[in-house]
């Protein structure tokens, strides 16, 4: 699937392009749970690298079409699966206006024109409420739980220190793993 320009008449979405490195990794430095690894320029570069080039995800830009704002970014990963799942994270400085909700409408109702027959999801993670409230609001309906995307990066990270004898680097990041203990992603689906 190919994504040129989607819009409304509040919001313009359009895929990153090189030039949109340093305002896309800022809102993503402010929204994860990885922040740190994006502050590190050998992890931006690689991340930057596949945001640019993934085969399977595409990742965009949201703007206030009226002033041309940079608000947020989101994505639609697993475009080679039965199931497309949409990321989205608004910069704080624009939360709790709207602009979350109606890019989500805006995003479900891209992919259910452009990709039918597939499912389209969303995740979130178990404590964050408002997200879960914007989500039912646009739309989604709750459907299973799973690891959030942390616990999955936390365990390939893992993995790869003690693959390469790394026992205390390892060890190190089993604890950030254990901090998030009991917090697991609730998965919404957007009827087709």
């Amino acid at each position: 699937m190919k994504v040129n320009v989607i819009e409304n008449d509040r919001l313009l979405i359009r895929p990153v392009v090189n030039d949109d490195k340093e305002s896309f990794m800022q809102i993503q430095i402010e929204n994860s749970d990885l922040a740190a690894a994006y502050k590190d320029e050998q992890f931006r570069n690689y991340f930057w690298e596949t945001t640019l080039n993934g085969d399977d995800d595409i990742y965009m830009m949201i703007f206030m079409k009226e002033d041309g704002i940079h608000v947020g970014n989101c994505s639609f990963q697993k475009l080679n699966s039965d199931s497309i799942e949409i990321g989205m994270d608004i910069d704080k400085r624009f939360q709790n206006q709207g602009i979350g909700t109606a890019t989500l409408i805006l995003l479900a109702e891209y992919l259910r024109e452009n990709a039918p027959g597939k499912r389209h999801t969303i995740r979130t993670k178990s404590n964050n409420i408002p997200c879960q409230r914007m989500i039912v609001k646009a739309g989604g309906v709750k459907v299973d739980e799973g690891k959030t995307s942390f616990d999955s990066t936390m365990e390939g990270l893992i993995h790869s220190l003690e693959a390469h004898g790394l026992p205390e680097e390892a060890e190190k990041s089993k604890t950030v793993l254990d901090s998030a203990k009991g917090i697991c992603a609730f998965i919404y689906e957007f009827p087709s």
